[in-house]
């Protein structure tokens, strides 16, 4: 009898453990989860973006095989990183060849590339970088080249945009909640144990909501209006003429004030930089990266973004040289290019503050990072 009893709630217990996991069941999950996330919507969209590049790439070969007057199209490149890769959207082609910063014969490298920025999101960390390659290996597309950024401050457990704080603002798929289940530190490991374990409850799954849908012949997204919109976002840009940036040593001394001194003392206390922990799971994430881009087989480049002098001491200052050499080490291990903007010379030296290299240099940046393919 006492058996019996001490049986029932477990068994009670496992009927409803393992109802919870009909929510993962995808055909189920779309019906009653809850609408998209940002991540999500980012992915979808460039998802729809990639796929149209896919057919159109099939559409060319065809055509090049079957025709010997025709030339090859254009080279593409995708571009993964945060708000200090959304200057690389300055590449449109007039503003190229109208660069005073690069060579004629670099001119005509760079324009042989279409770059397609849609995927840079601000505020980003690895995490990001990778669901979003895998978004670009799951899409069928394969283009010429990924670049990829790999900022130091990323690997901050303390930055307002770690991985925790990306988990807890989106909607992850449940074999990437197993995954990081395995990488998160013991700050948030039982918040993502406890999505894997209950499923629903991350999800916001109701069951009322997917009968409701079912019967409507709806599901999470049938209201979505993002992903469609996405395709229609450009994916490069001119320099707006109304554009604010400074040469590095020419800065008003009130500009200098405030988004040099300013800005780099609210990114060192309260921001990317506040706290420096080196971060296990950011450091696995990336690992987890360059895994993907290994079996991929999409070739890719790494850049470290420059930032102004005056940052980059603070930088410094917290050990971020170090980090610098670690996933250096990391990227050449694996077999790829890397280059680090902050030791290399430029023409081009314009900031908008002390984190963010001017729109204006893109096309110097583009070509140094497509030097080293």
């Amino acid at each position: 009898m006492k058996f019996k009893i001490f049986l029932y709630p477990v068994l009670i217990f496992l009927i409803i453990f393992c109802i919870d996991k009909l929510s993962i069941i995808p055909s189920i999950q779309k019906l009653g989860r809850i609408e998209n996330s940002p991540l999500e919507n980012i992915a979808n969209g460039v998802a729809k973006i990639y796929k149209k590049k896919k057919i159109e790439n099939e559409l060319q070969t065809k055509l090049l095989k079957e025709s010997s007057n025709l030339t090859d199209s254009k080279k593409s490149a995708v571009v993964l990183g945060t708000s200090r890769s959304d200057i690389l959207k300055f590449s449109e082609r007039d503003f190229i060849q109208q660069s005073k910063f690069i060579t004629q014969k670099e001119k005509e490298k760079l324009l042989q590339f279409e770059i397609e920025t849609r995927s840079v999101v601000k505020a980003s960390d690895f995490l990001y970088h990778l669901i979003l390659f895998k978004n670009i290996v799951d899409s069928g597309y394969k283009p010429n080249l990924v670049i990829i950024e790999v900022s130091p401050e990323t690997t901050n457990l303390n930055s307002p945009f770690h991985a925790k704080t990306q988990y807890t603002t989106n909607i992850l798929k449940y074999q990437f909640l197993i995954e990081l289940s395995q990488i998160a530190e013991k700050s948030w490991l039982k918040t993502v144990l406890t999505s894997v374990l209950f499923p629903s409850s991350y999800y916001k799954f109701k069951p009322e909501k997917a009968i409701s849908n079912l019967i409507a012949k709806k599901d999470y997204l049938s209201d979505n209006n993002v992903i469609e919109a996405y395709e229609f976002f450009p994916a490069t840009a001119a320099l707006p003429t109304s554009y604010e940036d400074y040469e590095v040593k020419s800065f008003p001394l009130n500009k200098f004030q405030e988004r040099i001194v300013d800005y780099s003392n609210h990114l060192h206390k309260d921001n990317i930089l506040r706290n420096y922990q080196i971060s296990t799971s950011e450091l696995a994430l990336f690992d987890l990266l360059l895994k993907e881009i290994k079996s991929s087989k999409i070739p890719v480049v790494f850049w470290r973004p420059k930032v102004h002098p005056y940052y980059y001491a603070i930088q410094m200052q917290e050990g971020l040289a170090e980090i610098d050499s670690l996933l250096e080490n990391k990227i050449k291990e694996a077999g790829y290019s890397y280059i680090n903007l902050q030791n290399t010379s430029m023409n081009c030296d314009f900031f908008t503050d002390s984190s963010h290299h001017s729109g204006r240099c893109a096309p110097e940046i583009l070509s140094k990072i497509l030097s080293t393919e």
